[in-house]
């Protein structure tokens, strides 16, 4: 899966990206996009809405649930 992927089109309204996230855990995954975005926008980093800050977080995520490992991390991602 994707987020905001199409944020990287040359005619979309942001000029510039606060990162880029790869992951894996299919869509358990994206959920890693969200906790980079919600550092940034601690940082006061990302496109300016008014007064408002929004980080632009692009994300590609890999379906890997049946290439064995724990994926299964319960009520706590590993990434926070």
């Amino acid at each position: 899966g994707s987020r905001e992927t199409e944020l990287l089109r040359p005619e979309c309204l942001v000029e510039r990206i606060d990162a880029v996230v790869f992951s894996g855990g299919s869509s358990f995954g994206l959920d890693a996009a969200g906790a980079v975005a919600a550092e940034l926008a601690h940082e006061g980093r990302g496109f300016a809405v008014g007064t408002q800050r929004v980080p632009i977080v692009p994300a590609a995520i890999l379906f890997d649930l049946l290439n064995g490992g724990a994926k299964d991390w319960g009520a706590e991602p590993p990434y926070r």
